[in-house]
């Protein structure tokens, strides 16, 4: 049986992964236990996955040490992060989307370098962190930034924006 997991934003999308019995594979599940938090973990690696729509991160989700490989896009649209999500000091190569991603605990983007596009469309972060300074000597250096009709969207102090840089901030 497929996952049944499919797409609010786009009813085409649909993962084509095996479920379990309670009816999603192991990255759209909620309430992994710990050995399919690690299996999850081990098959991102494994098959260098880099379109994470719709996955429910259930442990602290550190950049750094999970995208290690090349990817030509990096897409969180739908996906939930249960605990803090650091990608502090990442360096994103290509673009990056958050498009109706979830923050339910802290988020770091401290000292990230976002080479091309950044998307914040409809992302929720946690009302916890809204003062806290997530952003704090973060570089972009691509072409557009957007936030767009985003929720509890933490402080901006001290990014750094190249001069080609068009930031759209919308409906915030």
């Amino acid at each position: 049986m497929n996952c049944k997991w499919i797409s609010k934003i786009d009813e085409r999308k649909k993962c084509h992964r095996e479920a379990d019995s309670s009816g999603y594979c192991i990255f759209h599940k909620e309430n992994k236990s710990d050995e399919e938090i690690q299996l999850m973990m081990d098959t991102l690696h494994k098959e260098e996955i880099s379109e994470f729509n719709g996955f429910v991160f259930e442990n602290e989700f550190n950049a750094e040490e999970i995208l290690t490989y090349n990817y030509k896009i990096l897409d969180f649209s739908e996906s939930i992060f249960k605990q803090k999500a650091n990608f502090k000091k990442y360096i994103f190569k290509k673009n990056i989307i958050f498009n109706y991603t979830e923050f339910r605990d802290k988020v770091l983007f401290n000292g990230c370098v976002f080479l091309e596009n950044c998307d914040f469309n409809r992302t929720i972060f946690s009302k916890h962190y809204i003062n806290d300074r997530i952003f704090e000597k973060v570089k972009f250096k691509g072409p557009d930034l957007v936030v767009n009709k985003v929720e509890n969207f933490p402080r901006m102090d001290g990014i750094i924006f190249s001069m080609c840089t068009k930031f759209v901030l919308k409906n915030v």
